[in-house]
């Protein structure tokens, strides 16, 4: 049985302080379905709150049980990321890490990401070039929808485990 979506409103009242709360919808929505549906229901969440709804989001899980490499390492540490920043076609930068990235994938002597390995070529070319699908082409984009076409770097950082990014 596939897993309901969780919605999540987050609101602030008049002495600043947020809150959220959690929603499910059925999975199988269109995103069409579930833009016209969240709007619609915050309409309504709006009539009976006296807090102003500062946004509503939502997560799709995805089912990975097919992966095949997803045993982990015994030396996987989350903190050590693989950093890369890549630019839009308008010029912004976009950040993207790599939890425990894998040590080997490092040139020898540096933190750079080995642009040439092909697991780190195939990932960077999934922003640069997008990726295929058999729905047509995925291509990631910035927050205003930008394309993604060069990265800038690529390196191992080490970040606190508590940090998002």
């Amino acid at each position: 049985m596939a897993k309901a979506i969780e919605v999540t409103p987050t609101w602030r009242d008049q002495a600043n302080k947020t809150s959220t709360n959690t929603l499910y919808v059925p999975n199988g929505l269109t995103l069409a379905q579930m833009q016209e549906g969240l709007v619609a229901a915050a309409v309504l969440l709006d009539e009976v709150s006296g807090a102003v709804m500062e946004g509503m989001g939502y997560n799709v899980d995805v089912d990975i049980s097919a992966l095949t490499g997803n045993g982990g390492t015994s030396t996987a540490d989350v903190e050590d990321i693989g950093a890369f920043q890549f630019r839009t076609a308008d010029g912004r930068p976009v950040n993207v890490n790599v939890p425990a990235i894998i040590d080997t994938l490092s040139i020898a002597g540096s933190d750079a990401l080995d642009q040439a390995d092909t697991d780190i070529a195939a990932f960077i070319s999934m922003f640069e070039d997008g990726l295929a699908t058999t729905g047509g082409t995925i291509q990631p984009t910035d927050v205003d929808e930008d394309d993604i076409v060069s990265v800038i770097y690529a390196r191992e950082e080490v970040r606190n485990s508590g940090s998002r990014g």
